[in-house]
């Protein structure tokens, strides 16, 4: 597997959590937008069609919304867990401290360079480095 197939299969947990990132801030979003109405759950009869408030499709996308997030929360745990086996065999610890760095807790180049002790420049090159020794 070259760095490019590893660093797609390393990326998908920080992927994931960014799908649940975006779901959660549409929940919290469309809960806000209820809070601010009064609305009832009946639907009415307009014209000889069955009327639904426009309140209760929205507690229909909350609740489907939170389906989605509770699926993408157990896909996390899954690739997170994936994505840890594979970086425990990382014999180096500075370069699996990277990845874990990097990849479980998705923080930006500069922050791992400062956790690290080393230059900006220099924590390419250990990546590079942490790609060459995991094995897949």
């Amino acid at each position: 597997m070259d760095k490019a197939e590893k660093i797609a299969l390393l990326r998908r947990f920080m992927e994931a959590g960014q799908i649940f990132n975006r779901k959660a801030g549409e929940v919290a979003s469309l809960r806000e937008s209820l809070g601010r109405v009064t609305y009832s759950y009946e639907p009415r009869i307009i014209g000889g069609s069955i009327y639904r408030s426009r309140e209760f499709d929205t507690v229909g996308r909350i609740v489907d919304l939170e389906k989605e997030i509770r699926d993408t929360l157990s896909l996390m745990l899954d690739l997170r867990e994936e994505i840890e086996f594979l970086i425990e065999r990382v014999e180096d610890a500075r370069l699996r401290l990277l990845l874990y760095y990097r990849y479980i807790d998705c923080l930006p180049w500069e922050e791992i360079a400062e956790n690290l002790e080393v230059a900006s420049r220099s924590v390419f090159r250990l990546h590079a480095r942490a790609l060459d020794a995991l094995n897949i």
